[in-house]
């Protein structure tokens, strides 16, 4: 038996043609992320990352107020992107794969006082 859920930070931001009777068997409203819950969804996110020793989640996690699972995935992705940017002169395009030693040198670096983002959960 398959059911369907739907899990959400905020259930009323959805279209109720979306969420009529019978689409899902039961709908969760997870509400927003506490400082706990938002360090849990970080570590999560980059379980598989290289950082550098400045990074602070727990800093982090106390910056991002409002943040939604969603925009930790994009805010890992960026961050991800960005260090690849900065070493792109080292990777050979032509090259069908990325040498280990040029990826394990890239490590997310924590930037202080970095562009104010709108969450997606605001």
């Amino acid at each position: 038996m398959l059911k369907d859920l739907m899990f959400a930070e905020d259930l009323g931001c959805y279209n109720p043609a979306l969420r009529r009777f019978g689409r899902f068997d039961r709908e969760i409203d997870t509400g927003v992320l506490d400082e706990i819950g938002r360090l849990e969804v970080l570590r999560i996110h980059t379980k598989n990352m290289n950082f550098s020793d400045d990074v602070d989640l727990e800093r982090i996690s106390e910056d991002t107020h409002g943040y939604v699972g969603a925009d930790f995935v994009v805010l890992c992705t960026e961050a991800a992107l960005q260090c690849i940017t900065e070493k792109m002169y080292m990777i050979d395009l032509e090259d069908e794969t990325i040498d280990t030693e040029i990826l394990y040198s890239t490590k997310l670096l924590m930037v202080a006082g970095g562009r104010e983002r709108v969450s997606a959960g605001r």
